[in-house]
């Protein structure tokens, strides 16, 4: 059975989804929650001209960070707690690139690393930045090559799968398995 909502009021211009949610900004102060079932949950009040230019979001939980670069900040919201919205400012213009890793995450610039304490918004550290290239994604973990080896990531941290990566295959990630193929031998 197909489902669809018309939005009316709302210049929809991003939109994610964490384990539980479908997020949509809310205009320009908030964002909307819906379930799977397109079911309308909550409106989320964050802060007035808000201009979403990225949600950093993990599909492991319900906990997302906003970048507005606009007005420069970052809010860190549990979806679930909604009550606790913090509000960090920035000056660094962070890219499309995040990681959770427990109660932290890192977001990076073009060329540093910065780490994040979820509950409170305080910069851990910095540090320079280690390229890494996202292989596949999962429900459950992000399978990631990094200095020629292959990781797992999930809500355990980073495993190293003790496998070196093949530049001619591809890769996908399942709860137990880590398929490798190359694309011109299937048949």
């Amino acid at each position: 059975m197909e489902k669809r909502i018309k939005l009316k009021e709302n210049d929809v211009y991003s939109m994610c989804e964490s384990k539980d949610y479908l997020i949509l900004n809310n205009n320009y102060n908030g964002l909307t929650l819906y379930d799977s079932g397109l079911n309308f949950i909550k409106n989320i009040i964050i802060a007035e001209d808000l201009m979403i230019y990225e949600i950093y979001n993990s599909r492991f939980d319900n906990r997302i960070v906003i970048f507005d670069a606009e007005n420069q900040m970052l809010y860190f919201i549990d979806l679930n707690k909604v009550s606790h919205v913090i509000s960090v400012s920035t000056e660094v213009i962070f890219l499309n690139f995040f990681k959770f890793d427990n109660n932290n995450f890192i977001l990076r610039s073009r060329e540093v690393a910065y780490t994040f304490c979820f509950e409170s918004g305080q910069l851990i550290s910095t540090h320079p930045y280690v390229y890494e290239h996202i292989l596949s994604v999962s429900n459950q973990q992000i399978m990631i090559e990094k200095n020629c080896k292959l990781y797992t990531v999930g809500n355990k941290g980073e495993i190293n799968l003790n496998q070196a990566y093949d530049d001619n295959s591809l890769y996908v990630i399942s709860e137990k398995y880590v398929i490798e193929y190359d694309e011109n031998n299937i048949f």
